[in-house]
Formats: structure tokens, sequence, C-alpha cells
């Protein structure tokens, strides 16, 4: 009978443990459960550009909003900007290669999500021999700066976020929207653009909380000024595209400056444009990111 009841003790011995150890792992980052949400799309935040074919939008300054159902925060809803890539020659706010995966969990978990179109340079003026692969798989320049094509397709790029960005703070109250707790994100050429438009052309009109930056760069990372918008960097170890060297100098130079939130998570084994990885694998990990931030 004592043999019985041991191993009886010793079983729910066990399960306690293990429920104690499984409670303990869910993380901070098991953020509550999926919302429905409305998408309102086309939404006009520039004057339109009149240069292009009627049916070309994708240079066109239009954006997607999409809006939790829940009800309203009292300080209206946190904001995550989203800017899809394509090396400044391609792409669109309405891919469904993963980023309306990640725009859906995103606004899903109480955050209203703007996917923008942009100038996108490069698909109406070429140089031979000039593309973000070309200039940015080898690593960081030696002069710190790209060819004045992409730096000006970046410039244009930014123009436009800044503009979306002017657009939010106008009907801020018209969606109810929080532009004191903003957040851009990017892949590829849109984190380019995330990050550039954050750190140097640094708009302070808009409180811009931090930053997701999804395989992109910056010629020059010691552009970043202290006391900035800490980064959440995701990039794969084995990128042709954009160097991986990328991320870990940008990582760095976050931590030359004091940032001790920044985090460089890397994709080992994984090339360029994850996107369905990240929204299969990482969202929690945005959203912990991005909680973290408000709370400041």
């Amino acid at each position: 009978m004592n043999r019985y009841l041991k191993a009886i003790l010793c079983i729910f011995s066990f399960l306690l443990a293990f429920l104690s150890m499984a409670k303990a792992e869910v993380p901070e980052k098991q953020q509550g459960t999926p919302q429905t949400y409305t998408v309102i799309k086309d939404v006009r935040y520039g004057l339109q550009r009149k240069k292009f074919s009627p049916n070309d939008h994708s240079s066109d300054r239009l954006l997607d909003l999409y809006l939790p159902d829940k009800k309203k925060p009292e300080k209206g809803f946190p904001v995550f900007v989203f800017i899809h890539g394509g090396g400044f020659t391609g792409g669109d706010k309405v891919e469904v290669n993963g980023l309306n995966p990640i725009c859906k969990a995103i606004v899903q978990r109480g955050f209203a999500v703007i996917s923008i179109n942009y100038y996108l340079t490069m698909k109406y003026h070429h140089r031979k021999g000039i593309s973000c692969e070309s200039q940015m798989k080898n690593g960081i320049p030696v002069n710190y700066k790209f060819h004045p094509l992409i730096r000006q397709s970046i410039k244009n790029a930014s123009l436009d976020a800044i503009s979306a960005l002017e657009w939010l703070k106008t009907n801020a109250t018209k969606y109810n929207l929080n532009i004191h707790s903003v957040f851009l994100c990017g892949g590829s050429a849109g984190a380019i653009t995330a990050l550039h438009t954050t750190y140097v052309e640094c708009p302070t009109f808009i409180k811009i909380k931090g930053v997701i930056n999804l395989w992109g760069a910056m010629e020059n990372p010691n552009m970043i000024s202290p006391h900035t918008p800490p980064i959440l960097t995701f990039h794969g170890d084995c990128d042709d595209v954009i160097s991986v060297e990328y991320g870990h100098a940008i990582q760095q130079r976050m931590k030359n400056i004091g940032d001790t939130i920044s985090k460089l998570q890397i994709l080992e084994g994984k090339g360029h444009a994850q996107y369905n990885y990240i929204a299969t694998n990482y969202i929690n990990d945005i959203i912990y990111f991005l909680n973290s931030q408000l709370k400041k």
C-alpha cells in the first residue's frame, strides 16, 4: 500500500512541478486573444501623383487603415505603421506574402495599423548595376554612403512616410489614433525607409516610440543619435540581398549610445524577406516590444 501511495505522491509531485514550470514559461509576450477588425482601403494621405498610368497605384500616396473593432481606448489606439519592401522598384501595401498576416496579427492585438504605398524611385529611374542588392549584399559601404540613386530612393520614400505620419496626425481624432504612441515597421526597402525616417529625418510633430526593423539597412548607423527610439531587429544570417552585417552594426550602435532596450534577433539559416516566418513565429515578440514601450 505504501508503495502505491508513494507512486501516487511522486506522480502528483511531478505534475505540480510540470504545471509550475509551464506557468513560468508562459511569456509575458502572450498578449491576449485576437480580436476582430475593420480595414479601410486606399485612403489618400497625400496629393495624387499625376504622371503615372491611372492603373499604377504602386507609387501613389495611398494607405490601408486597419482598426480594431473593440472599444476605443481613452487616449486612442496605438499605431503601427507598416512600410513594404521591394527594393524601391516594386511591392505594394496589400501584398499577401506575409505582409498582410503581420498587419492582421498586430491589429488583432489592439493596435491600429497603417500600411502605406510610397514612391518607388527605381521603378522609373534606372542605373545599370545599381540596386539595393548590389549595394548592400556585401555589408556597409567603406565610405558609409550608398550610390546617389539609392540615397534618393530612400529620401523619396521617407518623404512619403512623413506625409503619411502627417495624415495620421490630422486624422487622429476621426479614427481615434494616439499620435503619442506610434511605431514604424518595415521590411527590406521598407525597413530602410523606416530607419531613415526615424533616425535621419527625425519628425518631431509625432511621437515615434520604436522601430521594428525587418532585414533593413542604414548606410551609416552612426547617424543614430542618443536618446532616440529603440529598435527591434530581425535579420537572417543567410541573407544574400542585405547583409546581416547591417543588423549587427545597428544593434552595436544602439549599445554604444546606451540603449538597453533594442534587440537583434538573428534568424538562423534564413535568407531575405522572411515575412511568413515572422508572422508565424515572432508576432508575440513584436507585441511584447510594442507594449513595453507603451508603458513609458
